[in-house]
């Protein structure tokens, strides 16, 4: 976890470089997708466990644009994909 942490660490100091000077957003928005994938490539057992990581990065972000003044942000969950023959209903002949 220390290798992680000082990874983070870096990641946050490059950050704050880039943005340094640059005109802040006003609003940032999140679609949190992709998390039951992520959990599955890492091979976590249970895909749902995504949902708890990314829920977790949520709040960093919120740290992170509270402490660069930023002060609307919109999270919004991804819905469950349905194939195209469950939405269209089908005539009985």
């Amino acid at each position: 976890m220390l290798g992680r942490q000082l990874i983070y660490r870096l990641y946050a100091r490059r950050l704050r470089g880039h943005l340094a000077g640059c005109p802040m957003p006003r609003h940032v928005g999140i679609i949190m997708d992709g998390n039951r994938r992520w959990a599955r490539r890492q091979g976590m057992p249970e895909p749902s466990l995504g949902h708890k990581y990314g829920a977790d990065h949520v709040e960093n972000v919120l740290n992170w644009c509270e402490k660069t003044g930023i002060r609307h942000v919109t999270v919004s969950s991804a819905r469950p994909r349905t194939s195209p023959t469950a939405q269209t209903p089908r005539s009985r002949s």
